[in-house]
């Protein structure tokens, strides 16, 4: 069964027979001496740069970028997603994020992880788990920096992700709360992997159990909404900057056609 609408959305630059070229890329892929083990936005832009100099080329494909759990020993696929709404935090560059540069805490840890980091990146694959985990750490720094620092204090940042939570709503709710809920659960009980297997009052997003657990764990909820707003925040500065470069369309997103049931 085949479902589409009469007409659908035509890019300006491809209206009036118009034709454009790129280049194909998986962003875990990519290397560089900076990024920690797999690739990310900065070295995104990089491409960019390239595609743009040296390629003349229109655009930059992309792998899925949605989340994923990045933990074995499920699955690590971009074309089988949590969710296709939302994007994996693995493609962050931490150290572009504002409030690194400002985190005592976070720069004094990276400079103990230096050999983890220059490990993973010299590794043959893309070690999901270990680069979700140390990234993990670092963003939980910063976004403490930032609660303290600038949401609590109402600065203009704190309102930009405010307006960025009031746009996105209940969809954002609902993934960060999960998102929270399979963190600590799991913490838990090492042995539970997936929502099936949680208790049956966590397995209802409109259970009564799981808004107290949203109400009660906020700074957990708002963790994992701060990671989605950074993620956008760069990809964003990404796409401006190929499309200043004078890239027709800058970045192709490629969509997965399903989401893991588990997600």
């Amino acid at each position: 069964l085949i479902v589409t609408p009469e007409r659908a959305y035509a890019h300006p630059a491809l209206t009036a027979g118009g034709r454009a070229a790129g280049v194909a890329i998986a962003l875990y892929g990519l290397r560089s001496d900076r990024n920690w083990g797999c690739g990310d936005f900065t070295d995104l832009r990089a491409v960019t740069d390239w595609v743009a100099e040296d390629v003349s080329a229109s655009f930059v494909a992309l792998n899925p970028l949605h989340a994923i759990h990045n933990r074995r020993p499920f699955n690590t696929s971009p074309y089988l997603p949590n969710c296709v709404f939302y994007q994996n935090f693995i493609y962050l560059d931490v150290e572009a994020i504002p409030d690194f540069a400002v985190s005592r805490r976070a720069q004094a840890l990276r400079a103990a992880c230096s050999g983890e980091i220059e490990a993973l990146r010299a590794s043959e694959f893309v070690e999901y788990e270990r680069v979700a985990a140390l990234k993990t750490r670092f963003l939980k720094l910063l976004f403490v920096d930032f609660l303290h620092r600038e949401y609590r204090a109402g600065t203009a940042r704190a309102l930009a992700f405010k307006q960025y939570i009031e746009r996105e709503g209940e969809l954002l709710d609902r993934f960060a709360t999960y998102c929270a809920l399979d963190e600590h659960i799991h913490r838990a009980n090492p042995d539970v992997w997936m929502w099936t297997e949680w208790p049956a009052e966590y397995q209802d997003p409109d259970s009564e159990a799981t808004r107290a657990f949203a109400r009660q764990r906020w700074r957990a909820v708002l963790f994992h909404k701060y990671v989605q707003w950074q993620i956008e925040l760069q990809i964003k500065a990404v796409q401006r900057h190929a499309r200043e470069r004078g890239m027709a369309l800058g970045l192709y997103h490629d969509l997965a056609l399903a989401t893991d049931r588990f997600g």
